[in-house]
C-alpha cells in the first residue's frame, strides 16, 4: 500500500513540474509544447543531477492507451478503403530502416572504437528494449546503445520546429495538392468538437476498459508501443462493426501528451551528457545524427512524391524517432495520426525481426 501512495506521489511531482515545462515550450512556441518543452525541462533538471522520480511504467501504458483510443477515434468506415495506400510507404520506411541500420553500424564500427555488434543496435531506429536486451546477451556496450537511441530521438525532436518552419502549414511543399485534404480535415476537427460536447461516462469507462484489455495483450506478447496499438485497435474494430464507443475529449489530449514528454524524459540522465563529451564517441554520433535524419528526409520526399500527401506528414511517418512520440506530434499539429501510426508500427516489427535473427544466424 505504502508502494502505490509513493508511486502516485512520484506521479502526482512529475505532472507537476511538466506543467511547467509546459508553460515554459508555449512560451517558447515549441510545436506540441507538451511533449517538446516537458522533456527539455525535465530532462534538463536530470542533466544537472536532480535527482527525480521516474515515470512508472504502468501510467506509460496507460498514457499509450489513451493516446491509441484517441487516434482510433477518428477511424470510420471510409478509413479503411484508404489504408491499402500506406502499403508503398510502409515497404520503402521498413527497407531503408533496416538498410541504415546494418549500413551505418559497419560504418560507426570503422571510424569508432565500438565494435560492429554495438555500432548496429545503436543505429537501429527503433524498439530500443529489444536494442537493449540484445546489445546485453550479445556483449555490445548496452549504455552506448542506449545513448545513441536518446541523442536520435532528442535530435529529431529538436529539428522538428525548423521542418515545421520550412513544410508546414505554409510551406510550399505541398500546399497545393493537399487544400482539399486539409480542408476535410478542419471539417473533421469541427465534427469532432460537436461530437465532444455530449460525453457519455458509462461508455467512456466501458471503452476505455475494453481497450485497456487489447492494450494490455498487445504489451504482454511484446508489441511495440503495446498499449498505443492495443487502444488503437480496439476502437478500429469497434467502427468498423459500428459499435458504439466513447473517445476522451479532445481537450484532455495536452494532458496526456505531458505524460509522453515525461516518458522521454525517463531515458536522460547525467551519464548521457558524459559520454557525449568523452570524445571517443563524437565522430561516432555525429556521423549517425547526422546521416539518420538527413536519409530520413530524403525518404520522407520519396513517399511525398510518390503519395502526394504533405511532407511534415511523410517526415513524421519516417523520423528516426520513438512510435509514440511522433504519433503524439502528428495528432498534435493536425495531421493524420493513423499513417503515422501504422507506418511507424511497420517500421518497428520489420525491425524487431529482422535483426534479432539476423543475430540468431551470425552470433
Amino acid at each position: 500500500m505504502d508502494s502505490i501512495f509513493s508511486e502516485f506521489g512520484n506521479t502526482i511531482l512529475l505532472y507537476s513540474l511538466g506543467l511547467i515545462g509546459w508553460v515554459l515550450g508555449e512560451r517558447l512556441k515549441l510545436p506540441a509544447a507538451p511533449v517538446l518543452g516537458v522533456a527539455i525541462f525535465i530532462g534538463a533538471m536530470r542533466v544537472m543531477g536532480i535527482n527525480l522520480p521516474y515515470l512508472n511504467q504502468h501510467v506509460i501504458a496507460g498514457l499509450q492507451i489513451m493516446l491509441g483510443v484517441m487516434i482510433g477515434g477518428r477511424f470510420d468506415k471510409n478509413t479503411f478503403s484508404s489504408l491499402k495506400t500506406i502499403a508503398l510507404p510502409a515497404a520503402i520506411i521498413s527497407a531503408w530502416a533496416v538498410t541504415i541500420t546494418l549500413l551505418f553500424g559497419y560504418i560507426i564500427s570503422l571510424i569508432s572504437p565500438l565494435d560492429i555488434t554495438t555500432g548496429i543496435l545503436g543505429s537501429s531506429i527503433g524498439g530500443l528494449p529489444e536494442m537493449t536486451i540484445l546489445a546485453h546477451d550479445t556483449d555490445a556496450d548496452s549504455v552506448t546503445v542506449v545513448l545513441f537511441h536518446i541523442l536520435r530521438l532528442l535530435s529529431t525532436m529538436l529539428i522538428i520546429p525548423f521542418i515545421l518552419k520550412w513544410f508546414g502549414n505554409n510551406g510550399k511543399i505541398y500546399k497545393p495538392s493537399n487544400l482539399m485534404e486539409r480542408d476535410q480535415n478542419q471539417e473533421q476537427a469541427h465534427k469532432d468538437t460537436q461530437v465532444e460536447e455530449k460525453i457519455n461516462p458509462k461508455r467512456l469507462v466501458m471503452t476505455l476498459l475494453a481497450a485497456g484489455l487489447f492494450g494490455g495483450l498487445f504489451l504482454s506478447l511484446g508489441v511495440p508501443a503495446g498499449g498505443l496499438v492495443g487502444g488503437l485497435l480496439f476502437v478500429m474494430i469497434a467502427s468498423y462493426f459500428e459499435t458504439p464507443v466513447q473517445v476522451p475529449p479532445m481537450r484532455l489530449l495536452n494532458w496526456f501528451l505531458v505524460g509522453i514528454g515525461l516518458m522521454v524524459s525517463n531515458q536522460i540522465s547525467p551519464e548521457t551528457v558524459r559520454l557525449i563529451f568523452s570524445g571517443e564517441l563524437g565522430l561516432a554520433l555525429l556521423f549517425s545524427l547526422v546521416f539518420t535524419l538527413g536519409s530520413s528526409l530524403i525518404v520522407a520526399f520519396i513517399i511525398y512524391k510518390i503519395t502526394r500527401w504533405e511532407f511534415m506528414l511523410c517526415f513524421l511517418a519516417s523520423a528516426p524517432a520513438g512510435f509514440t512520440v511522433m504519433t503524439g506530434f502528428a495528432l498534435q499539429e493536425g495531421y493524420d495520426p493513423v499513417k503515422v501510426s501504422l507506418l511507424h508500427l511497420s517500421r518497428l516489427v520489420t525491425l524487431k525481426l529482422a535483426i534479432p535473427i539476423l543475430f540468431m544466424i551470425f552470433y
